[in-house]
């Protein structure tokens, strides 16, 4: 029995672009169900939230990616049918995920806050909102940006734009001070939770109106520009101008940086988040949610991911690496410059950014630079740009990257339990040998996992060879070196 006999062809189209995505966060879930640990239960209500939107986000988006819209457009099909199949891929998809992430996750968090109104508003809020938020303002706002990246991104800020208008709404109300606080956060929660779903109904029509109206208009530039009229072509062909002359490595940074131009738009969104956070923390204290250490703890590492993930992909959709590799300059040194620039970036914008406007304005929430937040945003960096190397858009390699995440989280869990056992011994001579022996030991496996995953991105990143083996080849020697590591760390520690 052929495909085509199993699913219509637009259908398998459809869904051929979404399912790795799709089945990257199904596996997210299952093991997040299956390990049972409280400590991974956010991770995996993250991995759904964010894998709902990225769905709604390529479900038109891919078209862009492929640059597909315009053979779409010009099917011998209504727009309505086009339209309603794109639906009827991503709907299901994010009803499965919606469906285990409430099964692995908040069905066994039995201690979760269930907040106002009882159970259903935590279900509602961490599940129903972002498959809501998926189906119809992330389509929406991808054709509005035509870039799936900027779907995703704009897509998030909504929940938390909402949440804003409540917090405002409860304090205009009540005033900043109630006899009965609940009453005010039971009315915060009803405006976040009722505006979310009247954007996303309006989201629903407007996806409708726009894509009745959508037109392909990424084609290339005219070959033949006319000369104007006022122009004196015997003078410019006569006049020859000197360029300018600037240093190599510069014109280079000065290239990746106009391709990190969304990681400048979500340092931007954070700035406009922790405006508004710090405001109402300081009018109404005991009404504010989200602590401003937290958000800059997710906003750091998703910017470092995003940084990374845009560095090579975004060149090569763009169709600007292969000229790149081909100037007068050794690969090596492109490579040093794309790879420093963009760590240099992330450190900057995940960083120092929340620790400047910390120091600005100083909260509850002390942040500061230490080794462990330089170390992880650093090694995020890096997950970033190998996957990148392998990726030819910028959305792609973000969600690919996820996994690098997971891996960057474990080493942080063994060097909290290094720094846990070496307070807990004591102050002697050989317990102090044995604490620093171990500290350089866990330094040195990521150091030289880091350095690894680094080299083999570069290798990527200057081939135009994509093929499967390649990739199983390098996991097998990321593989065999963490095993190698860590075994040594155990024999020389005992």
């Amino acid at each position: 029995m052929t495909r085509g006999a199993l699913l219509p062809f637009d259908m398998t189209k459809e869904i051929r672009p979404l399912l790795p995505t799709w089945l990257a966060c199904v596996f997210a879930l299952v093991v997040v169900g299956m390990r049972g640990d409280p400590k991974l239960y956010a991770m995996g209500l993250l991995a759904c939230a964010l894998g709902s939107v990225a769905l709604g986000a390529l479900s038109i988006g891919h078209e862009y990616t492929h640059r597909t819209l315009a053979l779409l457009l010009t099917q011998p099909a209504s727009r309505l049918r086009l339209l309603l199949i794109k639906l009827a891929v991503l709907a299901p998809m994010l009803l499965t995920l919606a469906a285990l992430a409430w099964g692995a996750v908040l069905n066994p968090l039995q201690d979760l806050d269930a907040g106002p109104g009882g159970r259903e508003w935590p279900v509602a809020t961490v599940i129903l909102l972002p498959l809501l938020c998926a189906l119809f303002v992330a389509p929406l706002l991808t054709m509005l940006c035509r870039s799936p990246l900027a779907g995703i991104v704009f897509t998030i800020t909504v929940p938390v734009l909402m949440h804003l208008v409540g917090e405002l709404s409860a304090i205009a109300k009540y005033g900043l001070e109630t006899a009965d606080p609940r009453v005010a956060d039971n009315f915060g929660l009803a405006v976040f939770w009722w505006g979310t779903v009247g954007v996303c109904a309006v989201a629903a029509v407007s996806n409708w109106l726009v894509f009745v109206r959508l037109e392909a208009i990424e084609g290339r530039d005219a070959d033949l520009q006319l000369p104007e009229p006022w122009v004196d072509r015997s003078e410019a062909t006569t006049t020859v101008i000197a360029p300018a002359r600037r240093h190599p490595v510069w014109l280079l940074m000065k290239k990746e940086l106009r391709l990190q131009q969304m990681a400048f738009v979500v340092s931007g969104i954070y700035l406009f988040g922790w405006a508004t956070f710090s405001l109402i923390a300081n009018i109404v204290p005991r009404r504010f949610g989200p602590p401003i250490g937290a958000l800059a703890i997710l906003y750091g590492g998703l910017l470092a991911l995003l940084i990374g993930a845009l560095a090579s992909a975004e060149e090569r959709h763009i169709g600007t690496l292969e000229s790149q590799v081909l100037l007068p300059m050794a690969s090596w040194r492109q490579w040093v410059v794309k790879a420093g620039t963009a760590i240099a970036l992330a450190l900057t914008l995940g960083i120092g950014w929340p620790v400047l406007l910390a120091f600005l304005h100083p909260s509850a929430d002390d942040l500061r630079v230490n080794v462990r937040s330089v170390g992880a945003v650093i090694a995020l960096t890096s997950s970033g740009l190998y996957a990148s190397s392998l990726c030819t858009s910028g959305v792609k390699a973000l969600l690919w990257s996820i996994p690098g995440m997971l891996v960057v989280m474990a080493f942080a869990f063994l060097w909290q339990s290094i720094a846990g056992a070496v307070d807990a011994l004591n102050s002697t001579v050989a317990t102090r040998q044995a604490a620093y022996l171990s500290e350089w030991l866990f330094f040195g496996l990521a150091g030289g996992l880091l350095a690894l995953v680094l080299w083999f991105a570069f290798r990527n990143h200057r081939s135009a060879e994509r093929g499967a083996s390649r990739l199983w080849w390098q996991a097998i020697w990321m593989a065999g070196y963490l095993v190698t590591g860590v075994s040594v760390m155990s024999i020389a520690l005992g």
